[in-house]
């Protein structure tokens, strides 16, 4: 039986939403455990100040590093390869996107905040 929540017409539906949901808690899961050795690696507190500079610093210094840039790349052979497979140059222009976002993430963010 449906919960007040989904509207469900059959099982399938049901097995369907059931899997969405595992595969997003598991992502969730899978980035709490990948990030959260960043955190107490820097011993983050939450009383203020620049508690996250350090963590910052680190995470824009492998983006604009070799990390970011072989990232970048990935991202560019995965679209070019998933284009290829559809025959279509969508997977291409999102591969060249996702790099050039990854790149230019940290100067958009330095001057939104002002840092």
């Amino acid at each position: 039986m449906c919960s007040f929540l989904f509207s469900c017409h059959n099982k399938k539906q049901i097995l369907q939403i059931k899997r969405v949901l595992k595969t997003v808690l598991r992502s969730c899961g899978f980035a709490l455990i990948v990030f959260s050795p960043l955190l107490w690696a820097e011993g983050v507190t939450i009383t203020g100040g620049n508690d996250f500079a350090d963590i910052y610093g680190r995470l824009v210094g492998w983006i604009k590093g070799d990390l970011g840039r072989t990232l970048s790349i990935a991202f560019v052979l995965i679209g070019l390869a998933y284009g290829m497979a559809r025959q279509s140059l969508i997977g291409f222009a999102t591969g060249v996107g996702a790099a050039v976002g990854l790149q230019v993430t940290p100067t958009v963010i330095n001057s939104i905040f002002g840092l």
